[in-house]
């Protein structure tokens, strides 16, 4: 039986990405031990090759052997790290996503009108890059299960991407954490949020000046005198706003560990803070004698995981924009073909 082009383009596909998954888990696994800029500029390359091609073979992987064999060549090379149940579970995960992706490009290719291989991509998206999330950070699980203690904690580092889906777990318990995870303000002008001073506000004269006479005794007790050379509720205020700011500069400085100058974007600060305190725990004697070995890796992997997805979300637009142009370069080749079919559709008459 003779093979038709798009099939003999399958097979030189799979061949091809078998060769970029042996070459991207290499990298991935230098970039790893020797974790140094230029190391993991090579593995993110090659990880967002061997992305975008995937997604080419999820549109002309027609037969499921095809798409079986592909996920198979992407999956495979770091099965051979190690034997861990808990890994081969994520990969598992992993491959259902990488399958329900593909299924989901080839449900919109067949039920399109036009073809579009970006629309199709597009639905994509979330289970694709959530499988590839997964897999990634399996196999950065395989590869830090062995290292000591000590390597172990020194691989902790929260970016902002991280920071803002740990806040969102946590914000299901506490909802202010959620939002401050996600807060963009400066820490003065969030800690303004927090200090509204009201007897501005109110036209009632004789409470503005019951008001004003509290805070002219609150901050003299902190040793400002307020002289009243013009608009007083006006100089009482900016005189509280600033102690008030320099207090909670003061307080946020004590719980990063340096001073705090008020322009730092307040989730940066928070993401700060939250590191410094995973670190103590993580790092005291206590903590290495009731934390196994075996349950650190994991915890330092689901932190990496939360690194890379939002990252993969982000570059994803790149990456089916590539595989786009693959697909239009192979149709100028005429090694697949796009043909038009008539197609019976139900409507309601009027």
């Amino acid at each position: 039986m003779s093979l038709t082009r798009r099939q003999r383009l399958v097979i030189g596909h799979l061949i091809l990405l078998a060769g970029i998954s042996v070459l991207f888990w290499s990298l991935f696994r230098t970039s790893i031990t020797l974790p140094e800029s230029a190391a993991i500029v090579r593995a993110l390359l090659s990880a967002s090759i061997l992305f975008s091609w995937m997604l080419v073979g999820f549109l002309i992987w027609k037969e499921p052997t095809a798409l079986w064999v592909g996920i198979g060549c992407v999956v495979l090379p770091p099965l051979f790290w190690g034997f861990d149940v808990r890994a081969y579970v994520g990969f598992l995960m992993a491959i259902l996503c990488l399958w329900a992706a593909a299924r989901e490009v080839s449900r919109e290719t067949e039920d399109r009108l036009a073809f579009s291989s970006g629309r199709s991509f597009a639905v994509a998206k979330f289970m694709g890059v959530l499988g590839f999330s997964i897999l990634i950070s399996m196999g950065y699980f395989l590869s830090i299960r062995t290292l000591s203690w000590e390597d172990l904690v020194s691989r902790f580092q929260l970016r902002a991407g991280t920071v803002e889906k740990i806040a969102t777990l946590v914000g299901y318990v506490q909802p202010e954490l959620a939002e401050l995870g996600q807060d963009h303000r400066t820490v003065d002008e969030y800690l303004r949020s927090l200090n509204g001073f009201s007897f501005l506000n109110t036209s009632d004269e004789a409470l503005q000046f019951e008001q004003l006479n509290d805070e002219v005794g609150r901050l003299r007790e902190q040793g400002i005198n307020i002289e009243f050379t013009g608009d007083a509720l006006t100089l009482v205020r900016g005189a509280a706003e600033e102690s008030s700011l320099a207090s909670g500069r003061q307080q946020l400085g004590e719980l990063a560990g340096r001073q705090v100058d008020g322009d730092e974007q307040i989730s940066a600060l928070f993401a700060e803070v939250l590191e410094k305190k995973i670190f103590a725990i993580v790092e005291g004697s206590r903590m290495q004698e009731r934390i196994p070995d075996r349950t650190l890796p994991v915890f330092i992997a689901l932190l990496f995981f939360l690194t890379v997805w939002p990252l993969a979300l982000l570059l994803f637009s790149v990456w089916s924009f590539a595989a786009a142009l693959c697909i239009r370069l192979f149709r100028a080749l005429h090694w697949i073909e796009v043909t038009r079919h008539a197609a019976l559709q139900e409507r309601l008459e009027r």
